[in-house]
């Protein structure tokens, strides 16, 4: 694996929204990884064991859902599914509330909404 270009506030766990929030260097970085990840997965197994991950998604996606699902199994992390029907902001629980208790029981969350209403 290449050295990492990524800034000490991205490798601290900045939250990434959108590429956009990357520098050129970060992204050809991340890129060029997704790209060996591809080619060779098993390079990568168990790189981030015990790692726990929430898989949002606010609208169907077989491919999507699964892809997510494989790199982080491929990787060695422990994955929880959130569908629409998980999420409780339509009883009254806010997404700020939601997003507090991801934070403090994930390391991270990969999530496909529909957009930043969802």
């Amino acid at each position: 694996m290449q050295d990492s270009p990524l800034s000490a506030d991205a490798k601290a766990g900045r939250p990434l929204l959108s590429l956009s929030a990357l520098t050129p260097d970060e992204l050809e970085f991340v890129a060029g990884l997704a790209w060996e990840f591809g080619r060779d997965p098993g390079r990568f197994a168990g790189l981030l064991a015990g790692a726990r991950v929430g898989l949002l998604f606010t609208a169907p996606s077989t491919r999507t859902r699964t892809s997510f699902w494989s790199a982080a199994t491929t990787l060695g992390c422990h994955t929880i599914h959130f569908g629409p029907g998980d999420i409780q902001v339509s009883t009254g629980e806010t997404w700020f509330d939601t997003g507090s208790v991801f934070a403090t029981y994930l390391d991270a969350v990969v999530a496909r909404t529909n957009g930043p209403q969802a």
